[in-house]
């Protein structure tokens, strides 16, 4: 299963002997928590900076190897999303990462954008883009619609089992920066292979670590190319082989492993692999928002165990990830740090070590709860819980000029002068004149909206909403609502 060389092996997964560690192997079970007791392997998007957050947990990355696309980096060269891999090591409960890998999925111009299916195409690959994409500041606005055909991009993201990639960070690219592409090779000729549908002429290429020497369909592959031929096809000046078969990546025994991704190759909870890694369950294994019956391709997950001897990952706990429904996009009123909750427009929103939080305002690095303000400008995505919104990203942002509200119903209406239903726990009032209605993006009447409201209510799920104030307003009744 280990099909990485002693070299890569030594950066990406295992020790960094040179930097004098010393492992002491226990079981997972043993208490033990003095002394540097045993190694683990990360891969996770980043969600905070101090030194690095990743799944929850903190990083120390201050004597740490860091690479970004093959090349020596500084931590500052690290972003919100990036999807990275990290070996580390345990003092306690302090983590010290001895090396961070981070590489693009993809850097490439952008070939076509679909706002309604909510991606894009680069490269021949498909790039979903969903409310808690990260996006670097050059892109305005942050979301889709700030991307256009012949842009070049970077994308970090999870690779699904249909090879698509849900992008956890976009970052623009300047036209001249070098072509890169990370997959699997789905066909091949002389001197040409493809990844998807996107072709590669490989005739110039320098090939690294092909098992004889020879490019297979199967071969997972990492490239690099110097620009785009005549037929669209890369021009690729180097190709390195990363593995063949349903797990490319494996961890040494006994290693602890913490891996987040979308689970692919799915035969059963006994067989599927995740990000890379061959991943079982059994019956310790341990599950957090899900159970064993709800595993399967395309589900996102994390799961954290110990690596057999076979290089697998033993998984003794799974916990899901549960999809963004809501967003809100307004000004802070009030910061509790003790309870980590930030309130926004009047929603209790629950900052939790999971969350993305990036300063995109003034690029805060490290940016924490504690430095926020009231009238701050944020932009958030999470999961409404019938109480408070638990957010999967919080950028602090720009003043826009629109207060905005979305996710789903959670109350009954009133019938009032003003009607009114409530989103994210907060009441939202209309005026059948000063505020635009619409019914999956149709204008409507008031009468109209609220019947619909009315139907959705007794049962309100996949009944979501949209309601929007103008910022410089008294912020009483809403401009724009909508049910979708």
């Amino acid at each position: 299963m280990k099909t990485m060389n002693s070299m890569q092996h030594l950066l990406r997964l295992g020790l960094v002997l040179a930097t004098g560690w010393l492992t002491v192997s226990c079981g997972a079970g043993s208490g033990q928590t003095a002394g540097i007791d045993r190694g683990g392997v990360t891969s996770g998007p980043v969600t905070g900076y101090g030194s690095l957050w990743v799944n929850g947990e903190r990083y120390v990355t201050s004597n740490a190897m860091i690479t970004v696309n093959g090349v020596p980096a500084d931590e500052s060269e690290l972003a919100i999303g990036q999807v990275v891999l990290i070996a580390s090591m345990r003092d306690g409960t302090t983590l010290t990462a001895a090396s961070v890998n981070y590489e693009s999925n993809l850097v490439g111009p952008v070939q076509s954008v679909d706002i309604v299916a909510g991606e894009l195409i680069a490269l021949g690959q498909t790039v979903r883009v969903t409310a808690t994409t990260s996006f670097s500041a050059a892109i305005t606005p942050a979301d889709l619609t700030g991307l256009t055909p012949g842009d070049t991009i970077e994308v970090s993201g999870l690779v699904n089992a249909a090879g698509a990639i849900s992008a956890t960070r976009i970052e623009l690219e300047s036209a001249a920066a070098s072509l890169r592409l990370t997959g699997e090779i789905t066909a091949s000729s002389t001197g040409s292979f493809s990844i998807g549908v996107q072709q590669v002429d490989y005739s110039a290429a320098t090939l690294m670590g092909f098992p004889g020497g020879a490019i297979s369909i199967g071969d997972r592959v990492r490239l690099t190319g110097s620009g785009l031929g005549g037929g669209g096809e890369i021009l690729a000046t180097e190709v390195i082989y990363r593995g063949s078969g349903a797990a490319t990546e494996a961890g040494d025994e006994g290693d602890e492993g913490d891996i987040e991704g979308l689970i692919a190759d799915f035969a059963g909870p006994t067989s599927f692999t995740l990000a890379g890694f061959a991943v079982i369950t059994n019956a310790q294994t341990q599950y957090s928002g899900g159970t064993e019956s709800d595993l399967g391709n395309n589900i996102r997950i994390e799961a954290e165990g110990e690596f057999d001897a076979g290089g697998t990952l033993v998984a003794d706990e799974i916990e899901f990830r549960q999809e963004s429904d809501a967003e809100i996009e307004a000004t802070v009123d009030a910061v509790d740090t003790a309870a980590n909750t930030v309130t926004v427009f009047g929603v209790e929103v629950l900052v939790t070590s999971l969350t993305r939080i990036e300063d995109k305002r003034d690029d805060m690095r490290p940016f924490h709860l504690a430095d926020l303000n009231s009238g701050d400008f944020l932009k958030i995505a999470g999961s409404w819980d019938g109480s408070q919104l638990i957010a999967t990203q919080l950028e602090r942002i720009e003043g826009e000029d629109k207060f905005k509200l979305k996710g789903p119903l959670t109350a009954s209406i009133s019938a009032s002068i003003s009607p009114s239903f409530t989103l994210l726990g907060k009441v939202v009032q209309t005026d059948a004149i000063d505020t635009g209605f619409k019914i999956a993006d149709v204008p409507a009447s008031s009468s109209e909206f609220f019947a619909a409201v009315a139907i959705c209510l007794p049962a309100p799920e996949g009944c979501e909403a949209e309601a929007a104030w103008d910022a410089s307003g008294p912020l009483l009744i809403a401009d724009e609502v909508e049910l979708d």
